[in-house]
C-alpha cells in the first residue's frame, strides 16, 4: 500500500502566515523574518518547503541552509555557478577544488556567503533577487547571554542584527526567513522589535483544518481505517493539539492494527501532548457529566444556561470569558469543572500553570506560549486551572528570576482578556484563597463569573449528594436516608460525605454485600473521621468576594451583605500591604 502523505487542502488549510510574510514584503516593511511555531507540518504548514517554493518560483536565487546539510541553492545553473565561485571559493583556489555548497555547514563561512549575496543585486549585468532561508536557526542564533556563546556565535547574532536593519537590503528586494520552532529559542537580540525581524507564527490545524485532511487521506488509496462508530468528525475534534503530521502518524498506525479506535486516539494524543507540551497542558477525559453532582442545583443551572448550551448552539454572546470557582476543599469545584465539559461535549483540558517554569533562559516563556497556541487550536475549549492562588498570588514572589514571573503574568492576563475568544475558549479557575489573588485576576473581563461553592448547609442537600455518589459509583445509596447521619454532618463538605460512603461500600463488600444498609452506614460514621480544616474562614473569604448574588444560595445572601459592609479584617498572614507584594507564578 502506498505510503506518501496526503497533502493539505490548499483551499481548507490556513496559509494566513505566508499571506502575512508576503504583504510585510511587498509593501516594504521588513525584509527579515522569523517564522515559528508548527513550521515542520506536512502540506501548507512545511514552511521550509513552502518558502523555498516561493523563492524558486519569484527569485533568481534561493539559498537554504541549516548547520547540518550546508546550502541548497535553487536557481538556474548560471546562478549556481556564479554563487560557488563567487562566495565559496578562496583565493587562488580553482573553482573545481571549491567545496560544494552542500559542504558548507560552518557558521562564518556560510554567513560571509549570506552577506555577500544579499550585499549585490546583479549577477554580471543581469539583476537579481534572492529568497535566503536559515532553518534551525536556534541552533546558530541560540538564546544566551552574550558572555556564554562562542565568537562565531557572538558574530553570527550581530551579523544577524545588521541583516535586519540594512536597509540597502530591502531596496534591493532580497528577504531573509530565519526558521525555528519556538521564537524564544533565539537570541533575544535577534527576535526583539527593535531589531526589525518580523515574527510571524505557524498555527497547528484548527478543527476545520483537521477535518479537510483527514477527509482527503479517506479519497486516497490509503482510505482512513475507523472502528464502527468513530467518525471522521469525531476524530478531528479528538485529535486538537496535534498537527496533521501527528495525526497521520495516528492513522498509519491504526491501519496497521486494523483500524483507528478511541483507545489508540487517546494514547496517541496523551503521547502527543506530553512531548510538545510537557505536563504543562492535560487532556481532559471526564467520566461523569451533571449526574454525579449533588447539593449544588443552583450552579449546575448556571453552568447549564451559560456555558454548556451557548456553547452547543454558538450563543457565543452568553459564555463569560472566565468563571472564578471559589470555595473551601472538597465543595465539588474540580468535580463540577468536569461535569460541565462533561455536558458540554467539547474539548476540555487542564493548565498547569506550576509546570510552565523552566531553569533554562527562555524555557518557561516558550512553555507558556506553546500551551496557548494548542489552546487556540482545540476551540471551542473549555480550560481549567486548578487552585490558581498557589499559581498567580500577591505573595512573596520570586526575587531573582529576571522578571520572568511578570512576563508569564502578563501574558496570561493578556490572553485571558482577549475578546476573540470569547465562546470559543472558557477559562474556569478554582481556588480556595481569592483573597490571595492578585487584582487583575479578578476584574471583570477576565474572570466575569464569581461562583461560590460552600460545604452543603441542610441535611436535604447531604442526602443529595450521597444520592449522587449513587449514581456515580452505580450503588443503592437509599439505606443512608433511613439513618441520622444527614443531620450529624453539618459542616462536611461534599469530598467527605464521598469518602464515607466508599468508606460504607468497602464494609459491605467486605461483608460480601453488594449494597451497603443502614448498620454499614452507621459504622462507616463511626470510623470515618473528616479532615478538612479551617472551613468557616475559607466560606467568609469566597463571601467576600462575591459579585452576584443570584450566583450565592439564598441562606448566605444577607450574610455576603454584612461582609460588604463590614470593613475586611486582615487574617494574621495577610498583615503586609498589598502595596509592597509582588505578582507570584510558582
Amino acid at each position: 500500500m502506498p505510503s506518501k502523505r496526503p497533502r493539505a487542502i490548499a483551499g481548507a488549510t490556513r496559509v494566513t502566515w505566508t499571506d502575512e510574510l508576503r504583504s510585510a514584503y511587498v509593501q516594504g516593511t521588513h525584509h527579515c523574518f522569523c517564522v515559528t511555531g508548527n513550521i515542520r507540518d506536512v502540506g501548507e504548514n512545511n514552511a521550509r518547503e513552502v518558502l523555498a517554493s516561493m523563492g524558486e518560483h519569484n527569485m533568481e536565487i534561493t539559498l537554504v541552509w541549516d548547520k547540518a546539510g550546508g546550502f541548497k541553492v535553487l536557481g538556474n545553473d548560471k546562478v549556481k555557478a556564479w554563487f560557488k565561485e563567487k562566495f565559496l571559493t578562496p583565493p587562488g583556489v580553482p573553482p573545481e577544488m571549491a567545496p560544494e555548497p552542500e559542504d558548507v555547514t560552518q557558521v562564518g563561512p556560510a554567513f560571509a556567503a549570506i552577506s555577500g549575496v544579499l550585499a549585490r543585486s546583479k549577477i554580471g549585468t543581469d539583476p537579481y533577487k534572492a529568497m535566503v532561508i536559515i532553518d534551525f536557526a536556534d541552533s546558530v542564533l541560540p538564546d544566551a547571554p552574550m558572555a556564554q556563546l562562542s565568537e562565531h556565535d557572538r558574530t553570527a547574532v550581530v551579523t544577524a542584527q545588521k541583516w535586519a536593519r540594512d536597509r540597502d537590503i530591502a531596496n534591493r528586494g532580497h528577504i531573509l526567513v530565519l526558521l525555528a520552532r519556538s521564537l524564544h529559542d533565539l537570541h533575544t537580540d535577534v527576535r526583539s522589535a527593535a531589531t526589525h525581524y518580523r515574527t510571524i507564527q505557524v498555527h497547528y490545524p484548527n478543527v476545520d483544518e483537521r477535518l479537510a485532511f483527514l477527509q482527503e487521506r479517506a479519497a486516497t488509496e490509503m482510505g482512513l481505517p475507523l472502528e464502527p462508530g468513530l467518525t471522521a468528525e469525531e476524530l478531528a475534534n479528538t485529535t486538537s493539539g496535534m498537527n496533521l503530521l501527528q495525526i497521520d502518524d495516528l492513522v498509519m498506525a491504526g491501519q496497521a492494527l486494523g483500524g483507528v479506535t478511541r483507545q489508540l486516539v487517546r494514547k496517541t494524543k496523551d503521547a502527543v501532548l506530553l512531548g510538545e507540551y510537557g505536563d504543562v497542558l492535560e487532556p481532559m477525559y471526564p467520566r461523569w457529566g451533571f449526574e454525579a453532582v449533588g447539593g449544588l442545583e443552583h450552579i449546575v443551572e448556571f453552568m447549564r444556561r451559560n456555558i454548556v448550551e451557548p456553547m452547543r448552539t454558538g450563543n457565543w454572546q452568553r459564555v463569560p470569558m472566565g468563571v472564578l470557582e471559589m470555595g473551601p476543599p472538597g465543595t465539588g469545584k474540580t468535580v463540577m469543572t468536569e461535569a460541565t465539559a462533561k455536558e458540554a461535549g467539547i474539548n476540555s483540558v487542564y493548565l498547569r500553570l506550576s509546570k510552565i517554569l523552566g531553569k533554562y533562559v527562555g524555557e518557561s516563556e516558550r512553555n507558556l506560549e506553546k500551551a496557548l497556541d494548542a489552546i487556540e487550536t482545540m476551540t471551542p475549549c473549555l480550560v481549567f486551572v486548578d487552585e490558581l492562588d498557589q499559581q498567580f498570588s500577591r505573595g512573596t514572589g520570586h526575587e531573582g528570576d529576571s522578571g520572568v514571573s511578570n512576563r508569564l503574568f502578563g501574558r496570561v492576563m493578556e490572553f485571558a482578556a482577549d475578546t476573540s475568544h470569547r465562546g470559543r475558549v472558557v477559562v474556569i479557575a478554582a481556588t480556595n484563597r481569592p483573597d490571595l489573588l492578585d487584582a487583575a485576576i479578578k476584574r471583570p473581563g477576565r474572570f466575569d463569573k464569581k461562583v461560590v461553592f460552600l460545604p452543603p448547609s441542610t441535611a436535604a442537600q447531604r442526602s443529595e449528594i450521597v444520592a449522587a455518589m449513587g449514581r456515580k459509583y452505580t450503588c443503592d445509596t437509599s439505606a443512608f436516608v433511613a439513618t441520622d447521619i444527614a443531620g450529624a454532618t453539618a459542616g462536611w463538605t461534599g469530598a467527605e460525605l464521598e469518602a464515607l460512603t466508599l468508606k460504607t461500600l468497602e464494609l459491605a463488600q467486605d461483608d460480601d454485600r453488594e449494597f451497603p444498609g443502614v448498620p454499614d452506614w452507621e459504622l462507616a460514621f463511626d470510623l470515618y473521621l473528616p479532615s478538612t480544616q479551617e472551613i468557616e474562614r475559607q466560606v467568609t473569604l469566597a463571601l467576600r468576594e462575591v459579585n452576584d448574588l443570584s450566583l450565592v444560595p439564598a441562606e448566605y445572601r444577607n450574610r455576603v451583605r454584612e461582609l460588604r459592609r463590614a470593613p475586611a479584617q486582615e487574617d494574621g498572614d495577610r498583615s503586609e500591604s498589598a502595596t509592597t507584594r509582588q505578582r507570584s507564578l510558582v
